[in-house]
């Protein structure tokens, strides 16, 4: 079972869960609790099975202009590594030599998809000259943000990045492409739903947990729920962006 210290740090990570921890085993044993019931059950599947569609989807994108295709290519990147590498967190999260580990590259996932949001609001915005332009900075600020967060000094932007996204979003709605706009929008409110509601108000067992009713369903699996929704806004705005080339 997990030691004493172990218990106090999940518990402090979210006081309000009250049970159905796994034990800190080895890593077959982790891997195969994925089919077993747990607080993290629902967290990895909610995350797996979707980042193998994004994967798929990478490999099944039409004919489209380079710029459109730029996005839409780094849409479904962002999405699989986030998702993939969020599964994996909670796959280990009880190894607690790997959880310090998964949990950065959870922050580069999370990174890696906003970032892909904020290239398709800049597409939304500025026109090709300024698009390539644009994103070459946006790039380069992810990649010193995930050095910081693989060093271990800066799993703050983890959390900062999707709200730098969110506030790219409004500019948007004075482009010319109102459709797209709105898918946009749309993404960075399920965002904040996720970050505000569940990830920080810690929502529903933070309300009533008795008998830990929700220990299983608790508000980290809403708060993915609600990143895969976010995360399929962001890409339908893709469907108002260039036309596929004929």
């Amino acid at each position: 079972m997990l030691s004493a210290d172990q218990v106090l740090s999940l518990y402090k990570s979210n006081p309000y869960i009250l049970g159905s921890y796994r034990r800190s085993s080895t890593v077959i044993e982790s891997l195969l609790s994925i089919f077993q019931w747990h607080n993290e059950t629902l967290n990895i599947h909610t995350h797996l099975w979707p980042s193998l569609y994004f994967f798929y989807s990478l490999f099944h994108l039409p004919e489209m202009y380079a710029e459109s295709k730029i996005c839409i290519v780094a849409g479904y990147l962002g999405a699989f590594i986030c998702s993939f590498a969020s599964s994996i967190h909670h796959t280990f999260y009880n190894i607690y030599p790997l959880r310090n580990i998964t949990s950065k590259l959870d922050s580069v996932g999370i990174i890696s998809v906003n970032l892909s949001h904020q290239m398709l609001n800049t597409f939304l915005i500025f026109d090709s000259s300024a698009f390539y332009s644009l994103i070459v900075y946006e790039c380069i600020f992810a990649g010193i943000c995930v050095i910081r967060v693989l060093r271990g000094h800066g799993q703050f932007w983890g959390m900062a990045y999707p709200f730098i996204t969110c506030l790219t979003t409004i500019p948007v709605f004075y482009s010319k492409n109102l459709e797209g706009a709105r898918a946009s929008a749309l993404c960075s409110f399920w965002v904040i739903l996720s970050g505000t509601v569940f990830y920080k108000g810690k929502c529903p067992e933070s309300l009533c947990n008795p008998r830990g009713i929700f220990d299983c369903w608790n508000s980290h699996v809403w708060h993915h729920i609600c990143i895969i929704m976010a995360i399929m806004s962001a890409l339908s705005a893709t469907t108002y962006i260039n036309p596929a080339v004929m």
